[in-house]
């Protein structure tokens, strides 16, 4: 069982890779000065503590709202394009993405990059579900104040 759930993740990486033209060298239609960069999660977690990236979490408010990585910023992949530029309107800071398990991370990181986007960041999964450095997550609970019965 936990070697056809390594195979699955391997599976997913790979496709990950692929969707990003990681294999292929540059893409058609992107900027030569594009780069995008699949980290391990160890400097992934490296380059979040830094806080020289900014932490993109294109999942949907909702799981958002329940469990994400501190200081990360929410915006849904589906309102990606819209509302991006204005939340980072450098198009040359360091953005390190993700999602729940990787897909959306991938695609993301092609709205980005189609955009102009030209220093993005992915570790391998993308996904917070996966994640191994909990001191970083915040989840629903860690946030709910508890009331004073005085």
């Amino acid at each position: 069982m936990n070697n056809m759930m390594g195979n699955s993740q391997n599976n997913i990486f790979a496709q990950i890779r692929n969707f990003l033209g990681i294999n292929r060298g540059l893409q058609n239609g992107y900027n030569s000065r594009s780069i995008t960069r699949i980290l391990t999660m160890e400097d992934a977690y490296m380059q979040m503590m830094s806080g020289n990236c900014k932490i993109l979490d294109v999942r949907t408010e909702n799981e958002y709202k329940l469990m994400r990585i501190k200081g990360a910023i929410n915006v849904p992949i589906n309102m990606l394009s819209s509302n991006i530029q204005s939340i980072i309107p450098n198009k040359a800071e360091c953005i390190l993405v993700y999602c729940a398990c990787g897909p959306r991370a991938a695609q993301a990181v092609q709205i980005l990059k189609n955009m102009g986007y030209i220093n993005i960041c992915i570790w391998e999964g993308a996904g917070i579900n996966n994640f191994k450095y909990k001191d970083i997550i915040e989840k629903y609970n860690d946030n709910i104040i508890k009331e004073d019965n005085n």
